[in-house]
């Protein structure tokens, strides 16, 4: 299999994008904080998330303001992919962007693939070897991802997630859920240390190519799915893998927008009854060929 990198590398609407922005002599990033680079980010790291917003004063939204707002207080690049409906996208984009982050449409319809471009421009655009997804909302991630980022860096680790000391905040069906899942998601991976229930994935260039080559057979596999059947490749292929403690304190606005929320929770249902499915799917399909995934 071909390095997925290869044809970003060759023909890649960013880098066009940004080459002929400089050749007119046009800012080619949004954010004035940052300076203007030669040709790709050189920080520490580079962030990538996603965001969908039905109005500027979605909440979530919101959040996700907060969370340019960081980044840019860290010292860090954030690149997102913006799916929002056609009538309101131009202005949640350009709020986007006077929050720093650099802001590309979502040209695919589905999670999976927001999440696979994302990747896909940060890869492009980053000389770095650290690569950060987190979800918008979790604004209050992103001081705390510095340890996680050098252990990548410096460590030699090609994935780390972060892991919660506990999840008190959370609404408590969450709390629930997700320390279920990651119970299930242990007996699977062999990994009970890594809580990939808390959403932030940090990656090394190689890592990083691997989960965005992932694509769902079907609709129903091709949502979180990208987040998780990846880091069951990662440990089966022998990729350094480990967890990094954080203080994380769940976004408290957000946490009163959810608790009692009855359909919330059964899509917090649905969403651990079908990673659980797929990974073990995976997993057998692991075990019984005993091959290496080729990356």
């Amino acid at each position: 299999m071909s390095n997925p990198t290869d044809n970003i590398r060759s023909h890649n609407p960013v880098s066009i994008r940004f080459s002929q922005a400089h050749d007119l002599g046009l800012p080619a990033w949004p954010c004035s904080t940052f300076p203007k680079p030669q040709r790709r980010c050189t920080l520490t790291a580079i962030l990538c998330t996603t965001t969908y917003a039905p109005s500027p004063e979605d909440p979530r939204f919101l959040q996700a303001l907060k969370t340019c707002d960081e980044a840019r207080d860290q010292h860090l690049r954030l690149i997102c992919v913006d799916g929002s409906p056609e009538a309101i996208a131009p202005e949640i984009r350009s709020l986007l962007e006077v929050h720093g982050a650099w802001v590309f449409s979502q040209k695919e319809r589905g999670m999976g693939a927001s999440r696979r471009e994302t990747l896909r421009h940060a890869l492009a655009i980053s000389t770095n070897d650290v690569i950060v997804w987190l979800e918008p909302e979790k604004y209050p991630i992103v001081s705390l991802l510095q340890p996680a980022i050098d252990m990548v860096r410096y460590g030699g680790y090609d994935l780390v997630v972060p892991r919660r000391r506990n999840l008190d905040g959370y609404p408590v069906y969450q709390q629930l859920s997700e320390l279920r899942a990651n119970w299930e998601l242990g007996d699977i991976t062999g990994r009970h240390d890594l809580d990939l229930m808390i959403g932030p994935r940090v990656f090394s260039r190689r890592a990083a190519t691997l989960f965005e080559s992932y694509v769902g057979a079907t609709p129903e596999t091709d949502r979180w799915e990208i987040l998780f059947i990846p880091v069951l490749w990662a440990i089966h292929h022998g990729m350094k893998t480990g967890s990094c403690l954080v203080n994380y304190v769940h976004p408290p606005e957000q946490t009163a927008a959810e608790e009692g929320d009855a359909e919330m929770d059964r899509k917090r249902d649905v969403q651990r009854i079908n990673l659980i499915a797929s990974m073990l799917t995976v997993a057998e399909q692991l075990k019984r060929s005993g091959e290496k995934i080729k990356i």
